[in-house]
C-alpha cells in the first residue's frame, strides 16, 4: 500500500488532495528528512501533515511538533483538530505552560 493510501485509510481529511500532494507524500515517505518548497496555496501544510501521520503510523515517531508563527497557531490547531488528533498549543506564560497536556498527539508551537 503506498503511503498516501494509508494515511487516507486511517484519518478522515476534509477534503482528497490532488495528485500531485499525493505524490509528494508518496515520493518522500521514505526520507528521514524533507523539505516541501511549495509555493504558497500549494499543500505544505497537507503534505507535511500526512507524511507525518505516515512516520506515526510506520512506528517511527510518537509526537508531532509544528513550529509556525504565533498567527498561524489556532489555524494548525484547528487543522489537526479536525483529523481527531489530540493538540496542545504551547504557548502563553511560563505559568500556563507549565499546565499544558504534554502528552498530545501533536504539540503547536
Amino acid at each position: 500500500m503506498k503511503p498516501i493510501d494509508l494515511v487516507l485509510a486511517n484519518y478522515k481529511f476534509p477534503f482528497t488532495p490532488h495528485k500531485f500532494q499525493s505524490r509528494v507524500v508518496n515520493e518522500t515517505a521514505g526520507y528521514k528528512r524533507t523539505a516541501h518548497f511549495l509555493d504558497i496555496g500549494c499543500g505544505k501544510t497537507f503534505t507535511s501533515t500526512a507524511l507525518a501521520l505516515y512516520k506515526g503510523l510506520q512506528g517511527e515517531i510518537d509526537q508531532i511538533m509544528v513550529i509556525v508563527p504565533p498567527i498561524l497557531l489556532r489555524q494548525w490547531r484547528d487543522w489537526l483538530v479536525q483529523l481527531d488528533l489530540t493538540v496542545t498549543v504551547y504557548a502563553g506564560p511560563p505559568a500556563k505552560r507549565k499546565t499544558l497536556d504534554m502528552e498530545a498527539d501533536a504539540i503547536i508551537l
